[in-house]
Order: structure tokens, then C-alpha cells, then sequence
């Protein structure tokens, strides 16, 4: 994991993994993280599990649309999802487009390099500097 990583996540990763999972602090970005797991997996001769980019964790990931619509028991407008690699919005926004077709998907992600450049996807980009009324910016 990055250096950037939040001391939760890395104490969940560990918590659920247990003696499975060896959490390495290493790189400033994702991809200097990546580097590092693509090179000790073949260092160690070890199988790495992407945390994002492979179908059954996108579908794992889809279990939370399904819990958001169990506890809304409503209907739903607008699901907005953090894009950081793409899974957590992807498995979400499949189950939820599945259930209904009329659900609202809105990706966010903080200022900075856009990552969600999917060709798939409908991506429009919104700069929100000032958000007084989340209904009037999504007008």
C-alpha cells in the first residue's frame, strides 16, 4: 500500500486478512504500490490479488449496492461512489443499473489527476469549488 494509505484501512486489511495478508508500507502513489506487490509476487513466487481491477472483486463490491438498497427500502435518484480505481463504482453501479435501470450514478473524486478515465464509462467532469446546495449543483 502507499504511503498515503489511511491507518484504518491498513488496520481493516490486516484485521480481515490475518496471518494471510503481509501489509507493505511502500511508494508515494498507487501504481509506486503496485510496482513494489508486481515485484515481490515474482520475487516470492506469491499470486498477486489486484484490490480492484479483476471481475469477482468487482462483483464483491457490488454486495454494497445491494446492502444500500436494503436499508433505503426506496426508491433511489442518485448513488455518488469514490473513484479510486474504478471497482468500488463499477460493482455498485452493476448491481444498482441492474435492479434499476434508472439510477443515478455519480462518481467523486478529490481535486488532482483525474483517475477515472474508463472509455466505457460517461465521464463529464464538474469542478465544484464552492457547493452551497448539492441539489443546485446537480442541476
Amino acid at each position: 500500500m502507499p504511503t498515503t494509505t489511511p491507518r484504518q484501512k491498513q488496520d481493516q486489511v490486516k484485521q480481515f486478512g490475518k496471518e494471510f495478508v503481509d501489509v507493505i508500507i511502500t511508494g508515494d502513489t498507487f501504481d509506486d504500490a503496485f510496482k513494489e506487490a508486481k515485484r515481490y509476487e515474482e520475487e516470492h513466487g506469491m499470486i498477486f490479488v489486484h484490490p480492484f481491477d479483476h471481475e469477482k472483486i468487482i462483483a464483491g463490491q457490488g454486495t454494497v449496492g445491494m446492502e444500500i438498497l436494503n436499508d433505503i427500502g426506496e426508491n433511489i435518484d442518485y448513488v455518488f461512489a469514490s473513484i479510486g480505481g474504478g471497482g468500488l463504482i463499477s460493482g455498485v453501479g452493476t448491481y444498482l443499473k441492474s435492479i434499476d435501470p434508472r439510477i443515478n450514478i455519480i462518481g467523486v473524486e478529490p481535486k488532482g489527476p483525474h483517475q477515472c478515465e474508463t472509455p466505457s464509462l460517461k465521464v463529464r467532469l464538474l469542478s465544484l469549488v464552492r457547493l452551497t446546495s448539492l441539489l443546485t449543483a446537480l442541476r
